[in-house]
C-alpha cells in the first residue's frame, strides 16, 4: 500500500529507513517530526509511504528548496534492501513526480549515496551526477587535542552566544560553499527552526572562534548521543579571518565535546572541489569512506 506520509504514525519507521539507506545520519524520531513540521508552506511539499508487512518499507518526498529563489526542487525515494527490485521505487517516483509536475520546478536534483542501483535508478529517469563530496569518518577519541592546549583565541560553544549573530555568520559563509543551488534566501525565523531549534543540533558541541568579542569563525555539530554519531555539518571562516587555522580549532574543539559525550563516529561531507577544508578534516584525521553524489534533471 502507498499512501501519503502521516508523521504520527509513520516517523519511527522512516527514522529507521533514514539510517539504513545513509549509514552518517543523527536523525532521531524527535528531530525528524520536528523538520517535517518546519517545512513552509511556499515549499509545496510531498511526501508518502509503502507500507508492506505492517511496516513502512519505502519512502518519497519532493518539494522546492524554500532558502533559494531559484524554483529548485529536491525529490528523494529510498526503499529498504529487503524489499527493492519489486517495482516500489517506480510507484513512489512516478508520484514524486506527477507532484513535481504541478509544482513546475526549474529543474529537480536529488542526492544519494553512490551505489550501482541508486546511480541506475537516477539515469533511467532522466537525471545526470552534477557533483560529488565526500563523506568522511573520524573516531573523535583518537583526535590529537594539542593545538587546543596552546590556542591563542577564545572559543565558546555557540549555546552561550546570541542566535542572530550565529546566523548572520552562517549566512555569510554559506555564500563560499560550493552547491549547485546557491541558498540565496535563507530567513532568520525558518534558520532557527530547521538549524538553531532542531533537537539533534548539539549547540554545546558547536564551536565558535571569537575576535575582538565576535565570532568569525564556526562549526556546527548535529549529534545523536544514543547511538553514538555526530555530523560536523558545517564549517567556514569569514573571509577576513581565513588562513589563520581557526577551522581546523573550532572543529578540534568540537571533536574533544563528541568525544567527551560518548560519541564514537563523527562524520563530514566536503564537495570534492573543496581542497582547503578537505586538506583541514585530513589533518583532523578524517577518513573518506563514501561518496554522496547529486543529480539534476532539467
Amino acid at each position: 500500500m502507498i499512501r501519503p506520509v502521516d508523521p504520527d504514525r509513520d516517523t519511527p519507521d522512516v527514522v529507521e529507513l533514514i539510517h539504513e539507506v545513509f549509514p552518517a545520519t543523527t536523525t532521531t524520531v524527535e528531530s525528524w517530526r520536528q523538520q517535517f513540521a518546519s517545512i513552509p508552506a511556499r515549499a509545496r511539499h510531498a511526501g508518502w509511504v509503502a507500507v508492506a508487512e505492517g511496516r513502512v518499507v519505502g519512502h518519497a518526498e519532493a518539494s522546492l528548496n524554500w532558502f533559494s529563489e531559484t524554483r529548485t526542487a529536491f525529490a528523494d525515494v529510498s526503499i529498504k534492501r529487503a524489499f527493492r527490485r519489486r517495482g516500489i521505487g517506480s510507484r513512489l517516483w512516478e508520484l514524486a513526480d506527477a507532484h513535481l509536475g504541478e509544482v513546475a520546478p526549474s529543474r529537480v536534483l536529488t542526492m544519494f549515496t553512490e551505489n550501482p542501483e541508486a546511480v541506475r535508478f537516477a539515469r533511467t529517469r532522466g537525471f545526470a551526477e552534477t557533483r560529488a563530496a565526500w563523506l568522511s569518518y573520524v573516531d573523535p577519541r583518537t583526535v590529537d587535542l594539542a593545538p587546543l592546549h596552546s590556542a591563542d583565541v577564545q572559543l565558546v560553544p555557540l549555546s552561550e552566544l546570541d542566535p542572530r549573530e550565529v546566523y548572520e555568520v552562517d549566512v555569510a559563509i554559506t555564500a563560499d560553499v560550493p552547491m549547485t543551488d546557491e541558498l540565496t534566501d535563507i530567513r532568520y525565523d525558518e534558520w532557527l527552526e530547521t538549524i538553531w531549534r532542531r533537537p539533534t543540533m548539539a549547540l554545546d558541541g558547536s564551536f565558535a572562534a571569537m575576535v575582538d568579542r565576535r565570532a568569525v569563525s564556526l562549526t556546527m555539530l548535529a549529534a545523536n548521543l544514543e547511538v553514538g554519531r555526530a555530523f560536523n555539518e558545517h564549517t567556514g571562516t569569514l573571509p577576513g579571518y581565513r588562513r589563520r587555522g581557526l577551522a581546523r580549532l573550532v572543529k578540534l574543539a568540537s571533536l574533544r565535546w563528541a568525544a567527551a559525550n560518548g560519541i564514537t563516529a563523527v562524520w563530514t561531507t566536503n564537495d570534492e572541489t573543496n581542497a582547503p577544508m578537505l586538506a583541514v578534516n585530513r589533518r583532523l584525521g578524517y577518513e573518506p569512506r563514501l561518496r554522496r553524489v547529486e543529480y539534476m534533471r532539467e
